[in-house]
């Protein structure tokens, strides 16, 4: 999809579209409206409708580090180090490592951030476990870093369960795929 913003002249910026090309003036096109620029690409994201659906959540492998954008602001990066699962009869628990990369401002970490999914439907919280150190609510100063555990159960049966990160409206910012 295309966004096409038409600016009259006397509005123009000056990073607008110098190409005769992309110029058009009202004797070109028989109208009597004031000649038109269009803007540059990078000056087309800006102007998206509110109305274009939101991508769906990233989908991120253990180790990988994932930008976290919340309220508008980049808060730093997330990435889920490690997971260790047990079985437990019906029940699975993974004891999870995560480690967050603040950016240029100090970033609260919430672990109630952190839950899980499956395909059925079924949701589950994340909590403190027993490793140390365990997540808990903290802000990370600006370029700071911090690397905590936590834990999750979910049933054994269940299909295809996702570790989920959300942002601070509920939106799924990033899942992981639960072992």
């Amino acid at each position: 999809m295309a966004v096409l913003l038409v600016l009259s002249e006397p509005h123009r910026l000056p990073s607008a579209a110098t190409d005769p090309a992309a110029e058009h003036t009202a004797a070109d096109t028989g109208s009597s409206l004031p000649p038109t620029t269009l803007l540059p690409a990078t000056m087309l994201n800006a102007t998206l409708s509110p109305d274009v659906p939101a991508a769906a959540p990233t989908t991120a492998s253990l180790g990988e580090g994932v930008r976290i954008v919340d309220g508008g602001l980049f808060r730093g990066t997330v990435t889920v180090v490690e997971m260790d699962p047990f079985a437990m009869g019906q029940t699975e628990r993974v004891e999870i490592r995560v480690r967050y990369l603040a950016g240029a401002a100090a970033w609260q970490v919430d672990p109630a951030a952190w839950g899980g999914t499956s395909a059925d439907g079924s949701a589950f919280a994340g909590y403190v476990g027993g490793r140390s150190p365990a997540l808990r609510a903290v802000t990370i100063a600006a370029h700071g870093s911090l690397e905590a555990w936590f834990e999750m159960d979910f049933p054994a049966a269940a299909q295809g369960p996702l570790l989920t990160y959300t942002a601070g409206d509920g939106t799924v910012l990033f899942t992981v795929p639960l072992p």
